[in-house]
This record gives structure tokens, C-alpha cells and sequence, in this order.
């Protein structure tokens, strides 16, 4: 047995939750190898009237999705689950999630959330299955930090809009960058406000992708910045996630930017991002 092999109890439960109990939402799974990141995850769908699975794999930048019925999904877990190595597994169901991280040395990181009671729509079709970047790590301290979620893990229904802005925002800054950088990424938010979308990045790259980040967020604002500054030093990122207050033109990073991000509101229903 492979000292990161997961331990029976743990798969067990990972099965029981995915196959067997109502509530199943996603299972997702981020293994490093060979200096990159594979991401696998399984979703519920409704597809034609009848209920079945579908996985979503990246590699290298490319990504492949496939439906399944439970047999397929049965296999699918079961290959997730005999991936060794490096990685972290995040679940998520509408009685609460669990994340398990997996280190080089094999030593097995668990924490769950809160019990929850969420609703699952299982009438969603897979044309309407939309990706939530969020969604594929432990984003539960971020997300209470930034006040989206409540203190059971739930997102608050005057954050909702703010929670699909972050996971749009995370969809095109995945797509732009392919594959690992060889050095640290730097990166510059111009304009970043509350840092709702400064810190997403840097947990989303380092989590997910695997990157080393470092990120700087630019306001004017005096008190935007001390919130910012606050919250990178509550979620233990203050040394990676910094802030500088002053306007865009007059203020200095403290690196030189290879990706600048400046999130724009257009209206009330959309955004841009340059």
C-alpha cells in the first residue's frame, strides 16, 4: 500500500457520500505531478429526463467533459480515488463538505464543514451545469472571511450576486493562463476594493493550479485598504497578498506585474474585465 493511498474509512465514506446518499453535489480532485496539476471532478446532472453524472477532466490546459451513468460514474471515482501522490479532494453536498488534503509525505489533512442544509435542484440539466471555480478547493475561510458565506458555510442571499461575479472572474483568469509558470506569478489588482477578488485569485492559483503567487492590490481609498490589509493577515496570506494605497498612476508594486487585472462595472448585470 502507497503511504498516499487513502485510508478505507475515508474512501469509504467519499463513496457512500458520492453514490449512495441524497444530497451529492460535487467531488472534486487536484493532483500535482511531473511540475502540473491534473483536475478531475464529478457532478449530478439530468440529462434527456434521466439521471446521470458528468466529469469534467484538465490537464495542461485542456479540458475534456463526459457523461456518465452510475456505473460509469462508479468507475470514474474509483480511478479518482487510486490516484496517489500530492493532492486535495474537496466534496461538496448539501449536509456539508469535506476537504482532504494529501501531502508528499503522506500525511492526510482533514477538515469538514459545519452541517448544512442546502437545497440541490436535481432537474438541472448538464446544458445548465455551470463550473464553480469556488467550488474546487476549501474555499469555506475565505469566503466567511470575505463575508459571502455565513458561519455554517452558507452563502448569503445578499452575496449571491458578488459569489457568481468571483467565479466568472475566475473562469477567464484560468483560461488566460494554460500552463505553470516557471517562476513565481505576479500579479497586479488595479483598483481592488475589498479584495474580494484579489485574495479568490491568489487561493484559486495556489490551491487549484498550483502556482507560487504573489499578488498586489491598488486602491485610493484609506479604509478599503486597511480592510484588505486586515483580511490578508486573518487568512494567514499577508506575506503573498499585499496592498498599497494611492492612486494607480502614483503608486509602486513592490515587484514588477507579469499579469495586471482591473475588474470594471459596466452595469448592473455585467462586468469587464481587462
Amino acid at each position: 500500500m502507497s503511504r498516499t493511498e487513502w485510508p478505507e474509512d475515508v474512501a469509504g465514506e467519499i463513496r457512500r457520500r458520492v453514490l449512495a446518499e441524497p444530497g451529492f453535489m460535487k467531488v472534486t480532485q487536484v493532483v500535482r505531478r511531473g511540475g502540473g496539476t491534473f483536475r478531475v471532478s464529478l457532478r449530478p446532472v439530468v440529462i434527456k429526463g434521466e439521471k446521470g453524472y458528468q466529469g469534467e477532466m484538465t490537464e495542461e490546459g485542456r479540458t475534456q467533459v463526459k457523461n456518465f451513468d452510475l456505473e460509469g460514474a462508479r468507475s470514474g471515482l474509483e480511478e479518482m480515488l487510486g490516484q496517489t501522490g500530492p493532492r486535495e479532494l474537496h466534496l461538496v453536498t448539501a449536509s456539508g463538505d469535506l476537504h482532504v488534503r494529501v501531502t508528499k509525505k503522506g500525511k492526510f489533512l482533514e477538515s469538514r464543514s459545519s452541517p448544512m442544509a442546502r437545497d440541490v435542484d436535481e432537474q438541472q440539466g448538464h446544458d445548465r451545469v455551470k463550473r464553480q471555480p469556488l467550488t474546487d478547493f476549501d474555499s469555506a475561510a475565505l469566503l466567511k472571511a470575505l463575508g459571502i458565506a455565513d458561519a455554517d458555510g452558507r452563502i448569503r442571499a445578499s452575496m449571491r450576486g458578488k459569489y457568481d461575479q468571483v467565479n466568472e472572474f475566475l473562469k477567464v483568469i484560468d483560461a488566460a493562463i494554460a500552463d505553470k509558470p516557471e517562476k513565481t506569478l505576479n500579479i497586479v489588482d488595479c483598483g481592488c476594493g475589498r479584495a474580494y477578488l484579489t485574495l479568490a485569485v491568489y487561493f484559486y492559483l495556489t490551491a487549484v493550479r498550483g502556482f507560487e503567487v504573489r499578488v498586489c492590490g491598488i486602491d485610493r481609498k484609506t479604509d478599503v485598504i486597511a480592510t484588505a490589509r486586515r483580511l490578508a493577515a486573518d487568512l494567514d496570506v499577508a506575506e503573498h497578498v499585499v496592498f498599497v494605497e494611492g492612486e494607480l498612476a502614483e503608486s509602486e508594486p513592490p515587484f514588477e506585474a507579469d499579469m495586471v487585472l482591473s475588474l470594471q462595472g459596466v452595469c448592473q448585470e455585467s462586468d469587464r474585465i481587462f
